[in-house]
């Protein structure tokens, strides 16, 4: 008895299914992203209707009670697509934050490589020799002609030119020597 109870509320859901289904999908597809969206909130809404049949009702339901279901559909359907509208809404604010987050990282990683270069360019002007500190400050910081600096250092511009030649090979190497140092305290502390 139980299960032609059963048979014949399924006999029913399913005529309720089926010209529900299409109404509930057109009313979704307004506020869906797509077809395939609205017809799963659909399907989803005639699901929890369904279960709340089979738990409601033991014994067999008549049309007219589930017919008085649909406006329950509609709300369901309803509720359901405005929260996954918030959950979208939710995950889309998440991943710009992130995304925020991870320019900010960028941005700080860069900052601190540019600054860490710029201390390493110091310390090597710095370990220059006089004469050929001043000619390449001169030159790279104040962009002072070769000329220019000839004449306030009172000395030819071909000296000039070579200091300024072995200023820039001491930095390059200066540089090459830190960053090897660096590399070798990295390993021996990483063991």
């Amino acid at each position: 008895m139980k299960i032609e109870y059963r048979l014949r509320n399924e006999q029913l859901f399913n005529d309720l299914h089926n010209q529900t289904f299409p109404r509930l999908v057109r009313m979704l597809t307004a506020t869906c992203a797509n077809k395939q969206e609205a017809e799963e909130i659909a399907q989803e809404s005639l699901l929890k209707i369904f279960t709340l049949v089979e738990d409601k009702f033991s014994q067999c339901c008549c049309k007219a009670e589930l017919e008085n279901l649909i406006p329950l559909a509609f709300r369901i359907a309803k509720n359901t697509a405005i929260s996954r509208l918030r959950h979208l809404e939710v995950r889309h604010k998440y991943q710009q934050h992130l995304s925020q987050k991870e320019q900010m990282i960028e941005s700080i990683e860069t900052s601190v490589i540019k600054q860490d270069m710029s201390n390493l360019m110091l310390s090597a002007i710095n370990h220059l020799p006089p004469i050929c500190r001043e000619v390449f400050v001169r030159r790279k910081i104040h962009g002072k002609s070769y000329n220019d600096i000839a004449n306030e250092l009172q000395i030819s511009v071909k000296t000039v030119e070579n200091h300024l030649a072995k200023g820039m090979k001491l930095c390059r190497q200066f540089v090459v020597d830190k960053k090897a140092q660096k590399s070798f305290v990295r390993k021996v502390v990483s063991g």
